[in-house]
């Protein structure tokens, strides 16, 4: 048997599907999870997992190289993403062309194209 081999085959709680929610006072556990946007069907799953506090990188190129009906389904799939992160009071942002981030209300998304300063100088300095 190798080092990772789990000390009891017996599932736990949290194995069983009965992990605590965002919010519930003990400490959730959050996921990473990555989906791909091939369809408007796609947004609820992807919602679902949003709501339930984890992190979603979605790759919406499937859509993004269609034509101009799949494009049209694109943006509308983004504006419902936008709105479900809004009201759980997450976040949305793009990574590149290609992928979008969508957190809980948990995690922030970070902008960093702004110049960071780190010692402010005061207008007598210099």
């Amino acid at each position: 048997m190798g080092i990772f081999r789990r000390k009891s085959k017996n599932k736990t709680a949290l194995q069983e599907g009965t992990e605590p929610t965002v919010g519930s006072g003990a400490h959730p556990r959050m996921y990473v999870i990555y989906k791909e946007l091939s369809s408007l069907a796609d947004v609820t799953p992807i919602s679902e997992e949003v709501r339930r506090g984890n992190v979603v990188i979605l790759d919406i190129e499937p859509l993004m190289k269609g034509a101009s009906d799949l494009m049209t389904q694109l943006k509308r799939a983004v504006d419902q993403l936008r709105a479900v992160c809004y009201s759980i009071g997450g976040d949305i942002g793009q990574l590149g062309k290609r992928y979008i981030l969508l957190t809980p209300s948990a995690v922030r998304i970070r902008r960093t194209a702004e110049k960071v300063v780190t010692s402010p100088q005061s207008p007598s300095d210099g």
